[in-house]
């Protein structure tokens, strides 16, 4: 992931980076959840988590004159760094959000022109395909019904935010920013900035 950032660093592009908790920060949560934290405390581990992988990020990139040094800890931060220096990588910020709403918030808050949300997925579907086989992926999906697929109890819990929050749904709607979810691959993600290519699935405007 550091050489494709670096890659649309080389194509003039601004890069922020929101990174998540991933398996770690869940661990935690799980360990915090057997002694009955509550879930403000969980969501504020997962934050932690991913503040700490940010930092490992930072140093994956090794680049001090591209790199802002420290993980933005809010959006005025975030608009300050962009300003600095053209990378800048951060984890979450507040309980109640998952880093999938971080993006939306600093892509609406720095005026990006697009979200591309790199995951372990390569595309939405209509059904979560490791439970339903009949699941089809989409190339293109309105707001909307995105927010549709993803309404359910689990999508609001600390450490089990699944495609989409909707948080990010109503921030992206609201600006009317373009994302795409993609599997995160070097590939992917270039095909999808530079070529514009519709790689994974659109998420636009109804």
């Amino acid at each position: 992931m550091a050489n494709t950032v670096h890659e649309l660093i080389k194509n003039n592009y601004k890069v922020i980076v929101v990174v998540g908790g991933g398996i770690t920060a869940r661990n935690y949560i799980s360990a915090a959840t057997q002694v009955n934290s509550s879930k403000g405390v969980l969501d504020h581990l997962g934050i932690l988590v991913s503040r700490l992988n940010a930092r490992v990020f930072i140093e994956a990139l090794h680049n001090d004159e591209l790199v802002y040094s420290e993980p933005p800890e809010n959006l005025q931060q975030v608009r300050a760094a962009i300003q600095i220096k053209p990378i800048v990588v951060l984890g979450g910020l507040q309980p109640g959000q998952s880093t999938t709403a971080v993006a939306a918030l600093c892509a609406e808050y720095c005026q990006a022109n697009k979200v591309v949300y790199g995951t372990d997925v390569d595309a939405v579907y209509t059904a979560d395909p490791r439970k339903d086989k009949s699941a089809k992926p989409l190339q293109r999906i309105t707001y909307s019904k995105l927010r549709e697929l993803t309404q359910n109890s689990d999508n609001i819990l600390p450490g089990q935010y699944r495609i989409m929050d909707g948080v990010a749904l109503t921030i992206l709607e609201r600006s009317k920013i373009e994302a795409q979810i993609l599997m995160g691959s070097k590939d992917n993600m270039l095909r999808a900035v530079l070529k514009g290519e519709r790689v994974g699935t659109l998420i636009v405007d109804g």
